[in-house]
């Protein structure tokens, strides 16, 4: 989500600034706003509005920059059961503590 800072209002710069450092982070939005001390919905809200001031922005020269989403690398993990569970990898420090709440 690039676009002309000039454009944007500081609080507009402070939200996408951490908007884009979120999709980087593997996190939840949840765990993302926990930890940076964020509102939750103020995010929701930025990500949503930035997104369409961003796209009528980018449209503006006649062309529509896309940007690929990251391809997601799913583990596979192969009890001795025989039971084999897969998940996508950012999601392992979760499956992780779930299995550890079953014991």
């Amino acid at each position: 989500m690039q676009t002309k800072s000039s454009s944007l209002t500081e609080k507009q710069q402070f939200w996408l600034g951490h908007i884009e450092i979120f999709k980087k982070s593997g996190l939840s939005r949840k765990e993302y706003c926990d930890r940076h001390g964020l509102e939750l919905q103020h995010m929701s809200y930025f990500a949503s509005y930035l997104k369409k001031k961003v796209g009528r922005q980018n449209r503006s020269d006649g062309f529509i920059k896309l940007t690929p989403d990251p391809p997601v690398v799913h583990l596979t993990m192969r009890l001795t059961n025989g039971i084999s569970i897969e998940f996508p990898s950012k999601s392992l420090q979760d499956v992780l503590r779930s299995l550890r709440e079953i014991n």
